[in-house]
């Protein structure tokens, strides 16, 4: 498994070492870090309030046989926002 954080540190540890060798060292530390988005989409879903998990619940106790992904898709949130609002019993608001 790979663990960038700890390459980054033992390289700093061999320009420290190795003075001559530490500008090329440098540039390798450098590309070991993530570049930030480019851009982030807006949220296309709905936010999940106690008024909403209550809805999904309900919806779902009226129609045991559908899926999270068809409970989703009727109130415009993921499987993973179906699954909090059946499993957990009080969600806040925020």
């Amino acid at each position: 498994m790979s663990n960038i954080p700890l390459a980054r540190e033992r390289l700093e540890e061999l320009a420290n070492k190795n003075p001559e060798f530490a500008h090329e060292i440098d540039d390798i530390i450098g590309l070991l870090h993530r570049k930030p988005p480019v851009r982030k989409a807006a949220a296309q879903s709905q936010a999940m309030t106690c008024e909403l998990a209550k809805e999904i619940r309900a919806y779902a106790n009226k129609f045991p046989t559908l899926g999270y992904r068809q409970i989703g898709a009727k109130f415009n949130v993921s499987i993973g926002r179906v699954s909090e609002a059946l499993n957990f019993k009080e969600l806040t608001n925020g």
